[in-house]
């Protein structure tokens, strides 16, 4: 099965037709979308609307699809349709909407690149155990860790502990 026939990530519908591993990371997105970012270089593959490459990212929760439409552009525009020449290509009734519109990003001929912008919006290499630890849930530890948890112990005994 082709899930994304076309479509963006961000925006596939979820059905009950799919695969296991495909429903748990497509529930997921609304967790890892705030932290993964685009530098825009040639602007080929970043999408306007749901990527994440200027402060008032993503464009898609400030726009309606009908405003996107009527503006002249599709949910599959790339930012280098927004911009050009350094020059927003954007209506004039539009610009005054949100901030990003101050300053066109300045294309080059590199590929766009993506980082993990972690908890502190530091930019980091993509790594699993920099992507644990700001998703995973914060709380406190119990006082029973401990008892069941400990070096030397045996898994099998502490996970049916």
């Amino acid at each position: 099965m082709n899930i994304f026939r076309g479509m963006i990530f961000w925006n596939i519908p979820y059905r009950g037709n799919l695969s296991w591993s495909w429903r748990k990371m497509l529930q997921i997105r609304p967790i890892i979308r705030q932290f993964i970012w685009v530098n825009i270089e040639d602007s080929a593959l970043t999408n306007d609307w749901y990527d994440n490459w200027c402060s008032s990212s993503q464009l898609f929760d400030k726009f309606s699809p009908r405003e996107i439409a009527s503006a002249g552009f599709s949910i599959d525009t790339k930012v280098g349709h927004l911009a050009r020449d350094g020059q927003w290509n954007v209506p004039q009734q539009r610009l005054h909407r949100i901030d990003l519109f101050t300053s066109a990003p300045i294309m080059s001929n590199a590929a766009d690149s993506w980082y993990w912008g972690d908890r502190d919006g530091v930019e980091r290499p993509f790594s699993v155990n920099v992507v644990w630890e700001d998703i995973r849930p914060r709380n406190t530890s119990t006082i029973w860790c401990d008892l069941a948890w400990f070096n030397y112990c045996i898994p099998r005994h502490a996970f049916i502990l």
